[in-house]
């Protein structure tokens, strides 16, 4: 069957919009009628559209779920969710931790085996 651009893009865009939780590509692929290699042939990947409807679906979540945690004692579960629709820098925020050490002495690491 003979896809054309425009159409598949209209439909990525509908998938979006209906799908108000698709914060990656591969879900757009995913309910996509034609196959994963039509999709990226076309580099629907990589059109603006596409792209800022992915990252419209993130803002709005995050949005959403800052003014649930707001009403929340929990927010528990959500956070999950968050991380997905987050940037590299905000789930580096949330998932990271100081550590550190104060060693004193030699630390001597053996991989040898006995066999």
């Amino acid at each position: 069957m003979g896809y054309n651009k425009a159409d598949l893009e209209k439909k990525a865009l509908k998938i979006l919009n209906d799908n108000p939780y698709i914060f990656i590509i591969q879900d757009v692929v995913a309910l996509m009628p034609n196959c994963r290699a039509t999709f990226y042939k076309y580099g629907l990947d990589k059109t603006d559209s596409i792209k800022e409807a992915i990252e419209g679906n993130k803002v709005k979540a995050k949005s959403k779920l800052k003014n649930h945690w707001i009403n929340n004692p929990n927010p528990t579960t959500d956070i999950a969710l968050y991380k997905l629709a987050s940037t590299n820098e905000e789930t580096e925020k949330l998932t990271s931790q100081k550590v550190s050490a104060d060693i004193q002495g030699k630390i001597i690491i053996d991989f040898t085996t006995d066999d």
